[in-house]
């Protein structure tokens, strides 16, 4: 078997695969009802969206080479989960 379609069928199966993500989609669907579902949709999918462009951008290799910066951006972060 070629070894790209190897690659996609593997990336087929990790994605049907229910994980953290579609947990929480199920349990937020359920208690809140389908807009509070649909809204965690939107917001999971944005966020992946947005990890991608990142990595592609190769912005993670820039942040392993700046480690003050990293450290800025962690600070971020930790500010933006407390609030």
């Amino acid at each position: 078997m070629d070894s790209a379609w190897l690659f996609i069928l593997s990336c087929l199966v990790f994605s049907l695969v229910p994980g953290p993500a579609m947990l929480y989609t199920v349990s937020r669907t359920l208690k809140e009802g389908r807009a509070a579902g649909l809204r965690t949709v939107a917001g999971i999918f944005c966020g992946s969206q947005l990890h991608v462009v990142i990595a592609a951008s190769g912005a993670a290799s820039f942040l392993l080479t700046q480690p003050e910066l990293f450290k800025y951006l962690r600070y971020a972060g930790a500010g933006y989960f407390i609030y």
